[in-house]
């Protein structure tokens, strides 16, 4: 019996014996026979750290643990960044590609609403950025300054296109109209209101305003299929209306909007 338990007491010896050589404690370094690095482990109360050199020394794949995940690093020729994954601090995952200099140049991370695509300018400003909201689609472009230059997206209702100028004020908005026609509208570099177009069942309106945004001079189409022209003073309030149905029809109006006369 005593000899059985020698034998288990000796066994359990040479098995501690094993599982510590198996066992390496960080910082650890493997170098080939030139003594270039191939492995690098390291770890510290901030998180473990791995590097992966390549046969000639230079850094190709690098693994830290950073505070909200990991983060995978992807190197270029000369050991610098050319691609990451990481996880952003409110849990979501994200891919930086990066260019030769080391700077980033195309970001994608998700976010409680969807997915997020910048393209980014040499300058580090976004020029270009995909992103999805509660309504939808939208894609927006920007100036090598960071202004605004154009924006699309996507709502309930349809799609919008909008262009700005230096200012970064709204001079060109394109979209559909909630009834599902067209419209376009036209703005002064002030942003004040100059031109629209709609369309609807009926057929197409298009209105000029004045410096104040108010109409000035309005051309549709009637429920019958006609033409309508009318005119306004600087308040907005109609002084003419010229009607083409079946037969034309001049109705002139008083400062108050009241009709005072009409041809025929």
């Amino acid at each position: 019996m005593e000899s059985w338990e020698l034998r288990v007491e000796m066994l359990e010896r040479r098995l501690a014996e094993l599982e510590s050589r198996g066992a390496v404690a960080a910082p650890l370094r493997v170098a080939n026979r030139d003594g270039r690095p191939l492995l690098e482990v390291d770890s510290d109360e901030h998180g473990s750290r791995l590097v992966l050199f390549g046969s000639g020394g230079r850094r190709l794949l690098e693994i830290t643990e950073e505070e909200q995940g990991a983060r995978l690093s992807v190197c270029g020729p000369l050991g610098e960044p050319a691609a990451a994954v990481s996880v952003s601090p409110d849990g979501y995952g994200a891919v930086t590609i990066y260019d030769p200099s080391g700077h980033p140049r195309v970001a994608v991370y998700g976010e409680p609403a969807g997915g997020v695509v910048q393209v980014i300018h040499e300058n580090g400003r976004e020029a270009a950025g995909l992103f999805a909201d509660a309504g939808g689609g939208y894609v927006s472009a920007d100036t090598a300054d960071g202004a605004r230059g154009a924006s699309l997206y996507a709502e309930p209702g349809g799609g919008r296109l909008r262009l700005y100028n230096a200012e970064e004020r709204t001079v060109v908005a394109v979209g559909a109209t909630e009834d599902g026609g067209g419209s376009l509208r036209l703005a002064s570099p002030e942003g004040r209101p100059a031109a629209s177009l709609a369309s609807d069942s009926e057929g197409g309106l298009l209105s000029i305003h004045n410096r104040s945004g108010k109409d000035a001079a309005a051309l549709g189409a009637t429920e019958p299929g006609g033409g309508i022209f009318g005119l306004f003073a600087a308040d907005g309030r109609q002084r003419a209306e010229l009607e083409g149905a079946d037969e034309g029809k001049l109705t002139l109006y008083d400062a108050a909007g009241a009709p005072i006369a009409s041809l025929p």
